[in-house]
């Protein structure tokens, strides 16, 4: 390339490789005047008037250019851009702390709501426990009582007036009736005694809500009830019913003293109930009576055990052998008064770890543990009721314990995912914020590299270190073009 001096004609010979721009400007060795060289084909949007600011590479239009109006690529990056790193450090900040509050708010509410359930438990196992032993004693004192008046009406012998009280005689099964003629002057001192002692167990009966039947029957088969109607309800319905085959009577003989019975149909009620029994044995040893007092399982489940603490609660009474007295599901369906219930043995059920409690249990110990039952987790609440010879416990589900919990906890992603996005957004606006004067300047300083001087000043709308970048450039572009144009 040959490129001649304006001022004194010298030539110069050039290679086109040291021009690196679209231009290039150099000395004339011999009169030390500055030449312009361009790259040939090359002519820039100025047009080809010269001046001496052009012999130095730069060019005057005449009109000022906006930054806005270049259509220049986008400076090329390598890496993230300042936009996006504001973004992640924002974003990462933000997820960060969302996930430790939000983890260490979801662990201290399980457990917050873990213990409070387990304290409460435990409460309602004691409270229960307290309930069960107030009741029960006056269902005992009350057998008790009416077993020792009983007992000094035998020692009497002697009834001097007849109550008029119906009682149940027994089964003539010749007959099929209840009672007949040689019957009644047989046991006519028997039957004067029971007659005698429907009046006491009648208002004694009334002054307890949980008595459902109270009631004696004899040796001899002879039966009385607090109910005066409660004899020609078995005269109707229970044809062949006689006290001593019964599983309370039985109960009393094989205990020798108070007891209480296992689940059994009643005959009265068709209701599944049980029953407290106290044997009344004369000073010679011989069994002469059986008093007991029926408390039917409804009032069991429905009144004492009723349980308002939710959780998905329940709660069981299961007897010394581990079977179980009291516990949802338990119906009699199609059982007649005189077949056996087969009760449910909970120290043998498909769950060890339940079982293994259920022996806990009946052994006499109290506590709270927990067992996997399918897919949900139990609370198992016990205590141990001597007045009973039986134990109480309270199950509740822990999944329903936590839900609260489990509730918050998806409420913090919900919170956690929307706070997420937000952040993103306000990243990538305050990157922007920043990264769009920075690139106008950029592209202002690309423009002035190639020779393009004639800039309008940036807009100068910011007062941080942005808007100081601004106006000191604007101060270069100014003073540039001043000194140029002299």
């Amino acid at each position: 390339m040959i490129s001649i001096c304006e001022e004194c004609g010298q030539k110069h010979r050039l290679s086109p490789e040291i021009i690196q721009g679209p231009s290039a400007a150099f000395k004339c060795k011999s009169c030390n005047h500055v030449i312009t060289v361009r790259k040939s084909g090359f002519e820039d949007s100025y047009g080809p008037s010269r001046s001496p600011a052009k012999d130095r590479g730069l060019e005057f239009s005449g009109k000022k250019i906006s930054v806005d109006s270049i259509k220049a690529g986008k400076p090329v990056i390598e890496g993230l851009s300042i936009r996006w790193k504001i973004t992640g450090v924002i974003f990462l900040l933000v997820f960060c702390s969302l996930s430790a509050v939000g983890i260490i708010a979801s662990i201290m509410s399980r457990d917050s709501l873990s213990k409070q359930a387990e304290d409460h438990l435990r409460m309602m196992s004691d409270q229960k426990s307290i309930e069960y032993k107030m009741i029960f004693d006056r269902l005992q004192e009350d057998t008790l009582g009416a077993a020792d008046y009983l007992k000094k009406l035998y020692e009497k012998q002697i009834i001097a007036t007849d109550t008029g009280i119906p009682i149940l005689m027994p089964w003539d099964a010749e007959k099929k009736q209840f009672g007949n003629d040689e019957m009644k002057k047989r046991l006519q001192d028997e039957i004067l005694i029971f007659k005698q002692f429907s009046a006491y167990i009648e208002s004694s009966a009334l002054k307890n809500p949980h008595v459902d039947l109270f009631y004696a029957g004899s040796e001899t088969d002879i039966a009385a009830f607090h109910k005066r109607g409660t004899v020609d309800v078995f005269i109707k319905n229970s044809p062949g019913w006689m006290p001593t085959k019964r599983p309370w009577y039985k109960t009393a003989k094989e205990a020798g003293k108070l007891a209480w019975t296992d689940i059994y149909p009643d005959a009265r009620t068709n209701q599944l109930c049980t029953t407290c029994v106290v044997p009344v044995t004369l000073e010679n040893g011989k069994l002469q009576a059986v008093v007991a007092i029926d408390v039917l399982l409804d009032t069991l489940r429905n009144d004492i055990l009723k349980l308002d603490i939710g959780y998905n609660s329940y709660a069981f009474l299961v007897n010394a052998e581990g079977k179980a007295l009291v516990k949802p599901g338990m119906e009699r369906g199609g059982l007649k008064w005189s077949e056996t219930y087969k009760a449910d043995i909970l120290t043998k059920t498909d769950n060890p770890a339940f079982n293994a409690i259920i022996e806990k249990m009946i052994k006499g110990n109290s506590g709270l543990e927990s067992y996997a039952e399918g897919n949900d987790e139990k609370y198992l609440s016990y205590t141990f009721l001597p007045i009973m010879n039986a134990g109480l416990g309270i199950v509740a589900s822990k999944t329903e314990v936590i839900k609260p919990a489990v509730n918050l906890a998806k409420l913090i992603i919900y919170v956690w995912i929307g706070v997420l996005v937000i952040a993103i957004f306000v990243g990538l606006f305050l990157g922007g914020n920043i990264t769009k004067p920075i690139n106008k300047l950029t592209t202002a300083a690309d423009l002035i590299s190639q020779g393009k001087v004639d800039l309008e000043v940036l807009e100068e709308d910011r007062k941080d270190e942005i808007g100081v970048l601004t106006k000191a450039f604007n101060r270069l572009v100014i003073s540039l073009k001043y000194a140029l144009s002299r």
